[in-house]
């Protein structure tokens, strides 16, 4: 406590507001998407639902997604497939194709993500009617 004539100012009271004050703050930072996160989801299903909405290309959040999606994935064909949409602008460019063209002639690599390699791969401005069917496999919806 410290007095000051007639006022008198509990330091302890400030102090715990203050580390309340800036709990909050930081907090707000990271929800509204200005600090750091780490994706933690299924790549997979996350970039098939992205792929099921697309129009013309990823919007600024969407490839914002998927650059995070790529950035903490181990796996180099969710990288690739990643790439391939963050780049795209109505169609994807020959270099992305030829990446994913590798990804469906590797007999190592799962069916799931086949699959969404060759959706990718084929995309022109958004999903067909018949790759939005399997994009919901993908996402379970």
């Amino acid at each position: 406590m410290i007095h000051l004539g007639e006022l008198t100012v509990n330091t302890k009271a400030i102090f715990k507001w203050g580390v309340i004050l800036g709990f909050l703050i930081n907090s707000s930072t990271i929800v509204a998407g200005e600090g750091h996160h780490h994706f933690s989801g299924d790549p997979v299903k996350s970039i098939a639902e992205i792929v099921m909405g697309l129009k013309h290309f990823p919007s600024k959040k969407e490839r914002t997604q998927l650059k995070d999606i790529s950035s903490h994935s181990k796996d180099t064909n969710i990288k690739t497939i990643s790439h391939a949409l963050i780049n795209m602008r109505h169609s994807l460019k020959a270099q992305d194709k030829d990446n994913l063209e590798n990804i469906l002639n590797d007999k190592n690599v799962s069916e799931e993500i086949k699959m969404l390699a060759e959706i990718v791969h084929n995309l022109n401005h958004k999903p067909s009617r018949a790759d939005k069917q399997k994009l919901s496999t993908l996402t379970g919806h």
